[in-house]
Formats: C-alpha cells, structure tokens, sequence
C-alpha cells in the first residue's frame, strides 16, 4: 500500500482513533481515582461528589464507545452489500440501528448473513448498561479508619511500650567470711531485683498465655488502633521432649540413703532411678507405691525409716549454665532452664481413678511405671511484633526474631587483677554464662548486646550486668534447694551417674490426685507442675510473655526524683512506639467488579473496530463512506426504482423486503444502467425516456457486461481507454437506426442489441503527461444530449445526439483528454 493511502486510511479513521484513546483514558483515570479514595473519608468539595465524577468519566467512556460503534455499524452496511446481493430492508435495518439499542435489537432479530454486524449490534445494547454499573462502584460504609497524630498535635495519640534496651536491677560487692578460704574475707555479690519484675514472674508462673498477652502497657483513645511492626528486646522460651534420653539405673539404694541423709551400713534397700544425660535423676524404693502416702505398704519392706518417707512424684533441675543442661546448649543468652521428670499422669489416673488409700492406687508400684522428661528455658531475645487495639482489646501477634544474635564482642569479663582471690575466678564451663554465682559474678562483665549481623540499619539491644545477674539470682532462689550437694551424695551420684552428674535441685511429694496435698521445695516448683497443671510448655510460655510485657513497661530506671506513678505516663519513655488511632467515619467501599464491564466493553469495541478496518481495507470492494449521508443519495439512484410509487413508509419497507440489492461501484452502477436502458429502447423505444451523458454511453461501451476493476483500469494504459472511445459513434449510430425503423417492423430477435467493437481507425493520441491529474472536475462534459421535456419525442432526442456528436468529432482531442481525466480520477479514488 502506498504512503498517501495509507495516510487517507488514516484520516478516514482518525476520529475513531481518537475516541478509543479518550475511551482509554478516562477508563484509566477512573480506575486511578477509585483507587486512591477507596477506603478513604468521604469528601464533598462544592457539593461534588466522588459519585459525580465516576459518573462524568463512565459517560465519556460510554459516549466515546457509542461513537465508534455506530461508526463501525454503519460501514458494516456497506461491507455487507459490497459482497453479495441483500434484502434492501436491511439498509435501513443498519442504519437504525447505528442510532440507538431498539435498532440495534432489530438488527439481532431479523438481519441474517451479518455475524459481525450483530456483534456490533450486541455491543451496543451492552454500552447502554455502563451507566448503571458505574453507580454501583461506589458504595458507601461505617469503617473504622486510622490516624497517625503525633504528640505535639494532639493528646489522643496511641502508644504501646517497646523496650530498646534493659538496665533495671541492682548489685552489690560484699566482704564474706568462709572456712578454708585463702583469706579470711572474700569478696562476693548482692543482687536486688525490681519488685516490678518478681511480680511478672511469679504472674507468668500462675496464669495462662491468654491471661498474660494483653497486659502490655498501651494507650489507645478510642479503643481502635493499631501500630507498625516493631522489634523490642524480651525474653522467648524453647521446650524440648527428652523422654527418649530417660535411663534407667538400677541398685540405686545407697545414693538414696545419701539422699535422706541416712546411714545404714548393714542393709541394703532396692531402688532404682531413671537418670537423663546430664544427672538428673528420680529415684524412689522398688516394690514401693509411690503415690499413696507415707504409710503404704511395700513388698519386701524392711524396719527402716526410709520405707516411711514419702516418695517422689517429680524431680527437677534448674540452671542458668547452658553447659548443664540436657537440651539448651545452644542458647547463648539463657536465663534460666529447667528439667522435671514426672510420671504419665494420663497412665496413673487410667490405672487408679479413685482417690488416695484405695487399692488401686496402691497397686501401682515403683518402677513399673512410666515416665516423661521435658526440658523448658527461657532466654533474652528479641521479638517481632504486630500490635493493634480492636473494641479495647489488645491484640499482638509475636514471633522471635531468630536472625538478632549475641553480639561476640559483649558480655566480657575483664582481666583479673593480681589481687582476685581464686575463689572469685570462674571455671572455663562458666565464663560466657549469664548464670549468677556470688562469688564469679564479682569480675567486671561488659553489658550483652543482641544485634542483627545482616541488617546494619535495625537497632542493637543491650542489657546491663547488674539485671542479668539479679534475674538470675532471683530464679535460683525461687527453683533451687540444696538436695545433692553433699559430699556424700557427690560421691555415689559419680558411682551411678558418672562425674559430673547434676543430680536435683527440686522434687515434689504428694498423693495422687489431691493437688493441695503436694508439696514442692522450693514451692514454686508447684507453678511448673502438679497433678493438674501438666503443660510445661505453656507455663514457660506465659512467663517469657510476662517478663517481655515487664521489660517493655520498665526497661530502664525512672528520670527523675518523682515516683513513677507521678510522673506522666505518655512523656516518661515507657511508651514511645507511636501508632495510628482509629475513628468511626464514613468511607468510600469500592466494589471493583463492577467495573468489569467498562474494562471488557472496551476492549471487545476495540476487536470490532480492527475487524471493520481489516474489512474496510484498500483490497475490499466497499467503499469507506461509513455513515456518510451523501454516500447514501449517491447509491440512490440504483436502487430509488425498487421505492417508485411508494408513498408511505409502511410500502417502502413492503418493497425493501422484497427487493435484493447489491450497490457497488459508482462505475459498474452506470454502465448497467446503460446497458438495461439500451435494452429497454430496443424492446420498446417509447417509454424510453431517461436521459444519457456522452460519458454515461462512453463507459457503457468500453466496460462491458463482464468489467472487472483489476482486469482492465489502470493508469499505465491510459491510450487503451482513449481508444476504446470509438464505440461511441457506433452507439449512437445504432440508437438512431433503431429510433427511425418502425416500431412494428422490428422482429424479436432484433430487439437485443450488441455492443460493438472499437473502429481501428480512431487515431491514438495519449494525454498530455502531467494534465491529466491537475485538470478540476469541473472541466469534464457535464451537458445532456437529452432533454427530459419530452418522453416520446425520440426524434428530437436523436437529432440532438447528431449534433452533439459532429462536436465531439470536430474535437477529438479534446473529447479524449476529458475522458482521460474522468476515467484516471475514478481510478485514483478505488485504489
């Protein structure tokens, strides 16, 4: 195709173009709008609302889109009688219904042969529905929306306490007296931990996990806020299962009489103890029922006091050493761990249901019973958390950050001094521990710092000596007695248990199930487990919980001289994560699938558009007049013969029915309607008495009843066009024959009159070379040979052909550039 066609493809189309861009644009700006106001306050500015606007931009789509269709329907007329004859009816069927959806409904109803057309038409009845879809976008509801103030704006801001840091907690350095020291006096370490943090510990210790979680101090006033995840030092709990590491120990009964502090050289008692790796231990007389009180009886007993004694339920072992536990070694920052051995409580009361002194309790005996070891610690971490208030009720979600680890370079003691006593130089085993000892806990430590070694923007945490070692102090008073300390139990303990062995710092005794007859030393060993309160993994739980909400709340000593609980309580530090408060407001809901339709409405006119244009194109017969109104008059006149004589437009669409049509080529048109007039005079000259062009002749003549386009126009030959002018002369030769002969002396066969031959002796003269496409139209032969006044008087008619010709003849150049111009022009607008 060359450049200037393509252009006017262009421009025929430019219009259409440019309503599928403000089609896309305004789609596109709705779809930007709906986006930022949704879930957004709702606003009026000047009494517009955002329902105005998305509905001024839905109409433009819709407006844009109703262009095009009607457009690409009304060239569809065209396409379709350009390929094959038609009922004329559905002329007007098309051009209905490019003005609105009843048309378009008649188009899907009635036309046949015209999926594409229908297509349109379907479309357009969907265009109409935009409007209503548009409307539903936008709803609107009660919602909960957030602020973010900050405190030099407003009083009402949400806060929740995050710790960076914890320095809360004393120690002190002390002169002590000890036998077999190296000196008389030593020195050695006081510890005093807040009482704030006692209470969190002993409250993770008696309540639950539920409990616990919502304790963190917060500020929120409206009861809807929310906050921006956040990391904040505190402590994090493990619990292992270590049951399969349970052994079990037989001939055990001399490290038990160590145990009880008894001496019986002469007899020997049958025990056995069920040990884990690192020492710990339960032990109890074999044959004996362990859960039935003081005074049960044993087989094989014997008069010793020992078989009196109450016997263990559960054992435990606390440390802050992760060397010494069975499963924390891992744990670099371990405050405090705990083993219990404990029997399956499930077991016992399937095996013995009643209550104390019955039978079957007393048929349970030792070791025939089955037992459970688990292992729980908790250690300083730091946490992420997502925190938000919802009706008043906090709500966190908090994991631990697993990447913050102990930074290598804290938590070091400094050199010794040449004054040190031995006694204050701790053991290998215990230089990185965070375990408190009175006497190794004397050296100078740097503060622990936890830190993220990946992310050098996330903050350090750091803790101070003086708080890890009166936390830790503080768990060994509250978990540890002295039960295997002796020299004595030291010794058979590495008989049976192998050196080093930990042994127990924590037993329960008591009856089964009767919870307040136990009796646990230290007591607090009841907050870890009894009868009824078996789950060790939650109590640990809930007291890491409790001592993180404690750390968050006071992770550092008050400012000032005031008490804390004078001092304001939003400007003291406590609570310095600053969130978003949420209010009660009106918002914008946007329902996105209603706009589906906008977005496939726009691209199915799209795909319609391009299949009107690939149908329109320079290679296809129809002409690309779309809903030009000229374009119809024009093909008037080959088809206003089928309407003659109708009056109404009730007949018009009887006969449009009825009548099949194919307007084609102004060209084809013409010269057909010679030929049937030519005919028409043959048969019966009188009623001829429409009026012919010399031009109108001369294209009958040289086209023929077979013409084709591609066969025979083109403008490399235009001498060929010239000289097939000739055949002129001989019509009109012929005319005049026909018109002097009577009517009646005329046979049949005559009647049919043949298109001759051109005369070879017509002169071939070509067109001067650039005028033929700089001549106007306005030069070509425009005056009739026929005068319509008359419809019988045929002579008169012919005798101004005669003389019309004679001039033609004394003109022959001139006839033939005019021709020339004519035929090259319509040549020019077909290609």
């Amino acid at each position: 195709m060359s450049k200037s066609i393509r252009n006017k493809r262009w421009t025929a189309w430019a219009l259409e173009y440019w309503a599928l861009a403000g089609s896309v644009a305004s789609l596109a700006v709705m779809i930007a709008l709906l986006r930022v106001f949704d879930g957004k306050e709702v606003f009026a500015w000047n009494s517009i609302t955002l329902n105005t606007i998305v509905s001024i931009l839905s109409l433009i789509t819709k407006a844009n889109l109703a262009y095009i269709l009607a457009e690409c329907m009304a060239q569809w007329k065209w396409i379709l009688f350009a390929d094959k004859e038609r009922p004329l009816m559905d002329f007007d069927r098309i051009d209905a219904a490019t003005r609105g959806p009843l048309g378009s409904l008649r188009v899907l109803m009635r036309t046949e042969r015209a999926l594409c057309l229908q297509f349109g038409a379907l479309l357009t009845l969907l265009v109409v529905g935009l409007d209503p879809f548009a409307q539903q976008l936008v709803q609107l509801q009660q919602n909960v929306v957030f602020e973010r103030r900050l405190a030099q704006d407003s009083d009402d801001i949400a806060l929740i306490s995050r710790a960076p840091s914890y320095s809360m907690g004393q120690t002190s350095i002390l002169q002590d007296t000890i036998v077999n020291s190296t000196k008389s006096n030593w020195t050695v370490m006081d510890t005093q931990i807040p009482l704030s943090m006692q209470s969190a510990i002993l409250t993770g210790l008696s309540r639950s996990p539920w409990e616990v979680a919502r304790e963190p101090l917060v500020q929120c006033p409206t009861g809807n806020c929310t906050w921006d995840q956040f990391n904040t030092l505190g402590v994090c709990h493990k619990c292992n299962n270590i049951t399969s590491d349970l052994r079990r120990v037989k001939d055990f009964g001399d490290a038990l009489f160590a145990l009880g502090d008894y001496r019986f050289d002469s007899y020997h008692v049958p025990s056995t103890a069920f040990s884990l790796p690192n020492g710990h231990f339960i032990a109890n007389i074999d044959g004996c029922p362990p859960y039935s009180g003081t005074f049960a009886d044993c087989d094989n007993e014997q008069p010793l006091i020992i078989y009196s004694d109450d016997k263990y339920v559960m054992t435990s072992f606390g440390t802050g050493n992760p060397n010494k536990t069975n499963s924390m070694k891992d744990i670099d920052t371990l405050i405090w761990s705990m083993s219990i051995i404990y029997p399956d409580v499930d077991w016992v009361n399937k095996t013995s249901p009643n209550n104390m002194g019955d039978e079957a309790s007393e048929s349970i005996k030792w070791p025939n019973i089955p037992l459970h070891a688990m292992e729980c610690a908790v250690h300083y971490c730091v946490k992420t958390i997502d925190s938000a208030v919802q009706g008043n009720q906090l709500v966190e979600n908090i994991t631990e950050a697993t990447d913050a680890i102990r930074d290598p370079e804290s938590w070091q003691r400094s050199p010794e001094r040449e004054d040190d006593l031995p006694e204050n130089i701790p053991p290998d085993d215990q230089v990185d521990s965070l375990e408190f000892d009175s006497r190794y806990s004397t050296g100078a430590y740097s503060q622990l710092v936890l830190k993220f070694p990946n992310n050098s923007t996330e903050d350090w945490y750091s803790i101070q000596p003086a708080s890890i070692f009166s936390i830790s102090a503080y768990f060994q008073k509250l978990f540890m007695r002295n039960y295997t300390g002796g020299t004595r139990m030291t010794r058979e303990m590495e008989k049976k248990l192998g050196k080093g062995a930990v042994g127990i710092n924590g037993a329960s005794i008591g009856l089964k199930p009767v919870e307040l007859s136990m009796k646990a030393t230290p007591p607090a060993i009841n907050g870890v487990w009894t009868w009824t309160r078996t789950n060790m993994t939650s109590t640990f739980e809930a007291l890491a919980t409790s001592m993180t909400n404690e750390m968050r709340r006071n992770y550092e000593p008050p400012r000032s001289r005031e008490s804390r609980q004078d001092m304001n309580r939003f400007q003291d530090g406590l609570m310095t994560q600053l969130g978003s408060v949420g209010s009660l407001t009106v918002v914008y809901d946007v329902r996105w699938p209603w706009i589906a339709l906008h977005g496939a409405m726009l691209l199915l006119v799209a795909v319609f558009l391009c299949v009107t244009l690939v149908n329109s194109g320079p290679t296809q017969a129809a002409p690309l007049w779309k809903s030009s109104t000229l374009a119809t008059l024009r093909r008037g006149y080959e088809v206003g013969d089928v309407l003659v004589g109708a009056d109404t437009v009730e007949d018009m669409e009887t006969r449009a029915r009825r009548a099949h049509v194919k307007p084609v080529d102004d060209t084809h048109l013409r010269a057909k309607q010679i030929q049937r007039l030519h005919v028409k005079h043959e048969q019966n000259p009188r009623p001829y008495a429409e009026h012919i062009t010399n031009e109108d002749v001369a294209l009958a003549t040289l086209l023929g009843p077979d013409w084709n386009t591609k066969a025979h126009v083109g403008p490399e030959h235009p001498v060929e066009w010239v000289n097939k002018m000739v055949s002129l002369t001989t019509v009109l030769q012929g005319f005049r024959a026909k018109a002097q002969e009577p009517l009646h002396k005329q046979n049949r066969s005559q009647r049919r009159h043949t298109l001759p031959t051109p005369l070879s002796s017509f002169p071939e003269k070509s067109a001067p070379a650039g005028t033929i496409c700089d001549r106007k139209e306005s030069e070509e032969p425009s005056k009739k040979i026929v005068d319509r006044k008359s419809d019988v008087d045929l002579e008169k008619s012919l005798q101004r052909a005669q003389e019309q010709l004679k001039r033609l003849e004394a003109s022959r150049d001139k006839w033939r550039e005019r021709a020339l111009i004519k035929l090259y022009a319509g040549l020019k607008a077909q290609n």
